[in-house]
């Protein structure tokens, strides 16, 4: 399972993120959205946990917590919707 991790400094890296979640709670993997056009994050990222016990309590424990000085919000991720069919317009 998947934590969704919003902070707003745009320097966060990957290896950032896995060391503040870390000093918390073992995380196997996390990764931050990186803006291509400007090669900054884009303020948020995903860290994937080893199931959804663990994924909970990071959520209660990272919650407000300060990541490179500014409180993250932390939520479950959530599934994507189905893609709406293709409407013509006539």
């Amino acid at each position: 399972m998947s934590i969704y991790v919003v902070d707003s400094i745009y320097q966060t890296t990957d290896e950032y993120l896995i060391k503040m979640v870390n000093s918390y709670v073992s995380v196997p993997k996390a990764s931050v959205t990186i803006d291509k056009k400007i090669c900054y994050s884009k303020s948020f990222g995903f860290v994937t946990m080893e199931n959804e016990q663990k994924a909970n309590n990071s959520i209660s424990t990272l919650s407000s917590k300060e990541i490179q000085v500014i409180a993250a919000e932390v939520n479950p991720t959530q599934n994507k919707p189905a893609s709406l069919p293709h409407q013509s317009h006539s």
